[in-house]
């Protein structure tokens, strides 16, 4: 029969309770990083998407406006006096809207509209590029 004695048994455990204690705050501070940059991973797409909402509806709302001018005043000229939201102003970093007009005179004569919206997500990422196309015609009895 193995005989141990008491002050063995707890002289061995406090030493394993020490080395538990350090792996465990090992692991804590390895899931402390690890949680800490999946977070700001998250944020940033989180922004990102943010963004590109913020894109997309501002590109929505310059065609609804340019879509609801009258067939004469669809030109660049007045198209490049639509401006974003100043909610997008604020959001979206260096900022450019530009909008270009095409005659089209394929069997119908309609015009070519896109507005194209660029921006940098950040200041030092490259900059991101949306662009909305839509074609108008005249309404029927109305002169190109």
């Amino acid at each position: 029969m193995f005989h141990h004695s008491r002050d063995h048994t707890s002289r061995s455990r406090k030493g394993s309770l020490l080395l538990e204690c350090v792996a465990g705050l090992a692991a804590l501070g390895i899931a402390l990083v690890v949680i800490s940059r999946t977070t700001q991973t998250i944020d940033r797409q989180w922004r990102l998407t943010t963004q590109e909402r913020l894109a997309a509806e501002t590109l929505d709302n310059a065609m609804e406006l340019a879509v609801a001018l009258d067939w004469s005043d669809i030109t660049a000229e007045r198209l490049a006096d639509i401006q974003p939201s100043p909610h997008a102003v604020a959001r979206l970093h260096r900022w450019t809207l530009s909008a270009e007009v095409a005659e089209e005179a394929t069997p119908t004569t309609g015009k070519r509209l896109q507005f194209v919206l660029t921006w940098q997500p950040t200041p030092a990422a490259e900059p991101l590029r949306r662009s909305l196309t839509t074609w108008v015609y005249p309404l029927e009895g109305v002169e190109p």
